[in-house]
This record gives C-alpha cells, sequence and structure tokens, in this order.
C-alpha cells in the first residue's frame, strides 16, 4: 500500500508518469505559418514548482520547462 492510499482509500493513477529518457514532443509557441508545431525532445523529469514537464532540447542543448508535451505510444 501506498502512502498515497493510505491517506485516501483510493490507488494512485499511474496514467501520467513516463519513462526517464523517453522521446516526447513539445509544442512550440511562437511559430510562424511554415514552421513544425511541435519539437522533439527527451523527457528528464517533472517540475517541481509546476505542473509541468523537464524536457531536453537537442537543437538547444537547454533543459527546459514545458506543459503541452505528446509523449510516443510505442514506450519500451
Amino acid at each position: 500500500m501506498t502512502p498515497s492510499e493510505a491517506f485516501s482509500g483510493r490507488k494512485p493513477t499511474l496514467a501520467k508518469l513516463h519513462f526517464f529518457s523517453s522521446v516526447c514532443f513539445a509544442y512550440v509557441e511562437h511559430k510562424k505559418n511554415i514552421d513544425a508545431r511541435s519539437q522533439k525532445c527527451i523527457f528528464m523529469g517533472y517540475d517541481k514548482e509546476s505542473p509541468a514537464y523537464l524536457a531536453f532540447f537537442f537543437e538547444e542543448n537547454l533543459v527546459r520547462s514545458v506543459r503541452c508535451v505528446k509523449f510516443r505510444q510505442d514506450e519500451d
């Protein structure tokens, strides 16, 4: 039994948990009409101060906090 289950009496949902270093696609906010709407990145973890994900972007060589992320369905 997890502490969350002991406190609330319900099992926690694990649907939003993802594997570290899995491939994801982050939504690009300020784009032009021809630019891509998402950018490929690697999931690094969860942001502690907001309901966002931490993602590593290859092109910028930078870890950023992003909220709109789609994960690949074929995670191992």
